[in-house]
């Protein structure tokens, strides 16, 4: 019997690759200094406030309306050439599956595990699940912006156990790129994998299901 109920995936960074390189060259491109612009752009990752595009993760507000409120938060502090955040269908051109993950995946499912997908996401941003061809692999998918509610919080992790059926934390192992988010999988008693290389992280996940990683 395995240790566990469920595995839980990120998307970009886990089950496909980032989409940050592309917007750090947008800010080169544009001669602007990047912690500023990740500042700008993204707000504090590692804990949930009201920047817009927390905000718009968790779906209070629109793509559109999140561009514009940048702007106006890059204009307070002299930068007028702030670049857009990439476009529903500029991520999907982006993204890239990271096959072996994917592989992974389906290879829970068939074992009889539950697999779930955990994703901060904007509205707009919808089109990745059927890049990464979510629906043949994940029993259940917990998008942000569908939700009110984003990674690190306690809270999104707290809904994903009840939307499991109420399964207990530690039977629940989960798999993200962010640090921050893995500490607020633990926080709720998940167990959790920061993954930094893919293959690694899938050897990781073998051995906690008990699985050889021959």
């Amino acid at each position: 019997m395995s240790a566990f109920d469920a595995v839980v995936f990120d998307v970009a960074g886990v089950l496909s690759s980032s989409p940050a390189p592309m917007m750090v060259q947008r800010a080169l491109d544009a001669g602007i200094d990047l912690r500023q612009f990740a500042a700008l752009a993204l707000g504090p990752l590692d804990v949930d406030t009201d920047h817009p595009f927390h905000r718009a993760e968790r779906g209070e507000i629109s793509y559109e309306q999140m561009v514009e409120q940048l702007r106006v938060l890059a204009a307070e502090v002299g930068i007028h050439n702030l670049p857009s955040p990439p476009t529903g269908e500029d991520l999907a051109d982006a993204l890239i599956p990271v096959q072996v993950m994917i592989d992974f995946a389906h290879e829970v499912r068939r074992s009889g595990i539950t697999v779930a997908v955990l994703t901060n996401n904007i509205a707009e941003w919808g089109l990745w699940r059927n890049k990464m061809g979510a629906d043949q692999f994940a029993d259940l998918v917990i998008d942000s912006c569908e939700v009110g509610m984003r990674k690190p919080n306690p809270d999104i992790f707290r809904l994903l156990l009840e939307r499991l059926g109420g399964v207990t934390p530690e039977r629940v192992l989960f798999l993200d790129d962010f640090e921050w988010n893995v500490r607020g999988a633990v926080a709720v008693g998940l167990r959790a994998i920061h993954v930094t290389d893919h293959v690694a992280a899938i050897t990781e996940a073998r051995q906690l299901l008990g699985w050889s990683t021959s």
